[in-house]
C-alpha cells in the first residue's frame, strides 16, 4: 500500500498525479537530499479527566480522540484523514497515579506525557495540527519540535510520471523508497537498486 495518494488533476480533472519523494543526490539552496533532511515532527500534550477532543490538518478533522485514547489509536485517527497517509507515534513520560501508561493524554499537568507525531508520508515543512478541545475537561497543545525540510519531487526525480494511471515510470536502476534513503512503498523511484554479486538489489 502507497503511504502517499495520487489525485486528480488537469483542465478537466481527468489526469492523475503521481507519488512524490526525494532525491538521494543534493538539491539546494540547503543541499538537501534523502539522507540528510528530516521528517515532520510535531509534539502534543493532552492532560484531561474526560472527553473527546479532535486534531485537524489541512483542513479535515479526525473522528473524535478520547482523554484515555492510546498512541494506536491516536495513529488510526489521523491515518484515517485523506490528507495523510502514514505517521508514527512516540510517547514519552507515563502517568503512573492515573494508571495511564499508554495514553496520549495525562490527568495532570503535574505528570505531562508528551507525544511525538512523525509525518512519514507528508515531506517537507507542514502546517500544524490544529486541535478542537472544546469537548475535553482538558486541554491540548501543539507545538513543532522537527521542522520538515525534505525536499519533494515528482516520481523522485528519477522517472516519468504517467498521468493516465497515477504511477511512475523510473528510470533504469531506480525503484521505490521510503523518502530517507531506503526501499520503501511510496511508489516513488527515489531509491537506486544496490548492485550485489547475484544481481540488482532486491526488497
Amino acid at each position: 500500500e502507497l503511504a502517499n495518494i495520487s489525485d486528480w488533476t488537469g483542465y478537466d480533472c481527468s489526469r492523475r498525479t503521481c507519488p512524490t519523494g526525494t532525491k538521494r543526490t543534493n538539491v539546494g539552496p540547503g543541499q538537501n537530499n534523502a539522507y540528510n533532511s528530516s521528517f515532520e515532527v510535531q509534539n502534543m500534550t493532552c492532560t484531561a479527566t474526560s472527553g473527546t477532543f479532535t486534531l485537524s490538518f489541512r483542513s479535515e478533522s479526525t473522528d473524535p480522540i478520547s482523554f484515555n485514547a492510546t498512541k494506536s489509536i491516536l495513529k488510526e485517527r489521523l491515518e484515517a484523514l485523506s490528507t495523510i497517509g502514514q505517521v508514527s507515534i512516540s510517547i514519552s513520560n507515563q502517568d503512573a497515579a492515573a494508571n495511564r501508561f499508554d495514553s496520549v493524554c495525562s490527568a495532570s499537568a503535574i505528570t505531562p506525557i508528551y507525544v511525538g507525531i512523525k509525518f512519514i508520508s507528508e515531506l517537507g515543512n507542514l502546517p500544524m495540527l490544529e486541535a478542537d478541545d472544546s469537548s475535553l475537561v482538558g486541554s491540548v497543545a501543539l507545538w513543532e519540535t522537527t521542522t520538515g525540510s525534505k525536499v519533494e519531487f515528482e516520481c523522485g526525480g528519477n522517472g516519468i510520471c504517467n498521468d493516465l494511471t497515477g504511477f511512475c515510470d523510473c528510470f533504469a536502476g531506480y525503484t521505490s523508497s521510503n523518502a530517507d534513503g531506503s526501499y520503501g512503498y511510496r511508489g516513488d523511484c527515489g531509491f537506486w537498486e544496490i548492485p550485489t554479486p547475484g544481481g540488482m538489489y532486491e526488497p
